[in-house]
């Protein structure tokens, strides 16, 4: 975990947020590590975006959408701290 991220008993889910690579600000500056909270949230949220169109007919709620994230999460590996680490492959495979 990012050294600015939450942490307690309401975090259900860690995202990456430390050493994520962003593409730099001209087209020929190479990819740049960056850190913070700000470079989690994209990953959990494409994960959402990505439980969304996997089975469109499904419809899934955003309380179907935070089940399959945690359990997928708690199916994977935990951080250094403890918490479950956001897992797109086994929040799909639920």
């Amino acid at each position: 975990l990012d050294a600015r991220s939450a942490r307690g008993r309401l975090v259900d889910v860690a995202a990456p947020g430390s050493g994520v690579y962003a593409l730099g600000e001209a087209d020929d500056t190479p990819p740049i590590a960056v850190s913070g909270t700000s470079y989690a949230a994209p990953h959990a949220v494409g994960v959402a975006g990505l439980l969304a169109s996997f089975d469109p007919g499904r419809q899934l709620t955003a309380g179907d959408l935070k089940r399959h994230i945690v359990d997928g999460a708690r199916a994977g590996g935990l951080t250094a701290d403890g918490y479950p680490v956001l897992n797109a492959y086994e929040s799909l495979r639920l």
